[in-house]
């Protein structure tokens, strides 16, 4: 089993997807430690996803502010509030000694969520403003 973003969920502005693709693959690596037994071993890839996320949202904010995005503070609180949950799921993690499978899928949930509340208003504007474009 792995994780894979449904096309519904691409925003088809700059990076954006293939950084979603990114995350999703640091998820799936978290869940091949779990499948073969090593939970234990999470800490490394964990603090990788975390810092993919970081990146992430501060490349995207600044899409945003380039495209003149109107959401754009709200975003940004949105982004700040994801990493200091997923910051606190991982201090959890860490106090357990392990991630689990419903940790796992909290990232990935996590992940969809973010795209799904917060980037396809993103993509909404872009539609609205004909500010699609390769970057």
């Amino acid at each position: 089993m792995s994780f894979t973003i449904p096309d519904v969920f691409l925003i088809n502005y700059g990076s954006i997807d293939d950084e979603h693709r990114s995350l999703v693959e640091h998820v799936n690596g978290l869940l091949k430690i779990t499948q073969n037994g090593s939970s234990g071993n999470f800490e490394r890839a964990f603090e990788a996803l975390l810092e993919e996320f970081t990146s992430h949202f501060q490349h995207e904010e600044a899409l945003m502010a380039d495209a003149g995005y109107d959401g754009l503070k709200w975003h940004s609180e949105h982004h700040s509030a994801s990493i200091a949950v997923l910051k606190q799921l991982f201090a959890d993690c860490r106090q357990k000694g392990k991630v689990e499978t419903n940790d796992i899928n909290f990232c990935f949930d996590h992940i969809i969520t973010d795209i799904a509340k917060a980037d396809l208003k993103f993509a909404e504007f872009l539609d609205a403003t004909n500010g699609r474009k390769a970057i």
